[in-house]
């Protein structure tokens, strides 16, 4: 992973030795594929005192035959974060919105997600809530 203070840029894998699945609803012993997962990110600061944060990231995940694809942008005014995104895989796509709070230590954001699922015949709605929450140890 690549860190500064303003970007990072990673890429991992998981499932390297691909081991044999536990739990396989259509085939026993079928293998655990590697997944590749490469992930970056940038924040610019704009306006005329930098406190307009705007921040971009993206996302790729390969296995076997699936891959999704993501990205995002978010602007933080004033401690408050509205985002948007989308993501495309093999499936389905879709989009998100964000809200949050984002302190000096802590962050918490709520995202919406709609999505879009057609790979069970016929295309229905989907969707999600998530929330996250974020704490810095080093700034207390």
């Amino acid at each position: 992973m690549i860190n500064t203070k303003k970007s990072h840029l990673g890429f991992s894998i998981n499932h390297i030795t691909e081991p044999k699945s536990e739990i396989s609803f259509d085939r026993k012993n079928e293998k655990l594929n590697r997944k590749y997962i490469i992930h970056g990110a940038h924040e610019f600061l704009l306006g005329a005192n930098k406190n307009v944060r705007l921040l971009i990231s993206s996302n790729f995940m390969s296995q076997r035959n699936f891959i999704t694809l993501g990205g995002n942008s978010s602007i933080t005014l004033k401690k408050i974060m509205l985002g948007i995104g989308l993501i495309a895989n093999n499936y389905s796509g879709g989009n998100h919105i964000i809200l949050g709070y984002n302190g000096n230590i802590i962050r918490i954001a709520y995202a919406y997600q709609n999505r879009t699922i057609s790979s069970l015949g016929q295309p229905h709605q989907k969707i999600d809530h998530q929330i996250s929450l974020r704490y810095l140890f080093n700034r207390i």
